[in-house]
């Protein structure tokens, strides 16, 4: 076999490795949650804080001495010590994309026997490889991972490519925006009712409502409550020091009654977490908000694509214009990672037949 591609392995990120991952950002078609701003966020939350559970395992991938390729994984160590590769960034990177070499053509056969290779020479490292909502492209080039037959459809983005406010509103149908419209006239029967698109100044109310108001759904749902891991809820609180974050609101009377945080970067706004008070379910509060948000995008020149992530919604379909299919990566290099593969692909298939758009 011609060994044109070579695999380097880093655990942190070096001097030498953030200056070559930031020269390829520039010269890449870039997923947020793999930028190294982001996945430098979240290590101050999840690896810096000496977490045992997480190790990262960053790859860069040479093609005749220059990097063309950047996954940025980690080790998780789950129970009976079962190690898996996946993408750093859990439960918040929603969307995974190698960082790839703006107008690179792969050899896809040759990069997957090498990739093959790669793995072999390191499965004493990990018991799975597990990666998961994974793009199978970024509009001008394929995902190399997914050239092989270990991969399947694991769940689904949704996203509004952007133009203006009326004809999006022509193409998904004027009917939602009319509900909305009677929805606000009832609300300002109530008192004032005031609404901000990036708000910089109550960025540390707008999360305490939001952690607040998750919890109390989290909990009368009976859903699991991801706030339970310190972790989480700390990465959402240290958001307020976050640059691409963008915070919005809707409020009554100077009472916040919906909120949302989101990332914007490279012309996408990210939707990541809505959430909005219970007692005022009967005037829609969320989706009065969502509505602003998306036309507040459509309004900013900067932002092509409002993009709702992952998950199957059955709002985030009727809000939408276009979606995308997300794959699964899994493989097995032991028999602990053999058992672990058979539970992860009934948990798959369970979530798939009985939860999802009943969300």
């Amino acid at each position: 076999m011609s060994m044109k591609f070579y695999f380097k392995i880093d655990n942190y990120i070096n001097q030498e490795l953030r200056l070559k991952w930031v020269e390829l950002e520039k010269n890449s078609y870039l997923n947020f949650f793999q930028s190294i701003e982001w996945i430098e966020y979240w290590n101050k939350i999840f690896i810096e804080t000496k977490n045992v559970h997480y190790k990262p395992f960053y790859v860069s991938v040479y093609h005749n001495e220059a990097l063309v390729l950047v996954l940025p994984l980690c080790i998780e160590i789950k129970k009976f010590n079962v190690k898996v590769l996946k993408f750093i960034g859990e439960p918040y990177n929603d969307i995974c994309f190698p960082i790839i070499k703006k107008n690179y053509e792969f050899d896809f056969k040759n990069f997957n026997l090498c990739f093959e290779e790669f793995l072999k020479k390191n499965k004493n490292k990990f018991d799975l490889i597990y990666l998961k909502n994974l793009l199978n492209h970024n509009k001008f080039c394929e995902n190399p991972l997914l050239q092989n037959k270990r991969i399947f459809k694991s769940d689904i983005n949704y996203y509004i490519h952007l133009k203006d406010w009326q004809s999006y509103l022509n193409e998904i149908g004027s009917g939602k925006n009319n509900e909305v419209n009677k929805k606000i006239k009832n609300l300002k029967k109530e008192g004032e009712l005031k609404y901000e698109f990036d708000n910089k100044s109550k960025k540390t109310e707008i999360l305490s409502f939001i952690i607040h108001h998750k919890n109390k759904q989290f909990n009368l749902k009976k859903k699991r409550n991801i706030f339970y891991f310190q972790q989480n809820k700390k990465y959402i609180e240290n958001l307020n020091k976050f640059e691409p974050a963008i915070f919005s609101y809707l409020s009554l009377n100077d009472e916040i009654i919906s909120a949302h945080v989101g990332y914007l970067h490279n012309h996408n706004f990210y939707h990541i977490m809505p959430t909005h008070n219970i007692d005022y379910n009967k005037f829609s509060p969320g989706t009065l908000l969502l509505s602003n948000m998306i036309k507040s995008s459509c309004e900013e020149k900067e932002i092509k694509n409002f993009d709702f992530t992952i998950g199957s919604e059955i709002y985030k379909m009727k809000w939408s214009n276009n979606k995308n299919i997300l794959y699964t990566y899994l493989y097995y290099t032991s028999l602990k990672g053999f058992i672990y593969n058979l539970f992860l692909k009934f948990k798959i298939k369970f979530i798939k037949k009985y939860l999802i758009r009943k969300k």
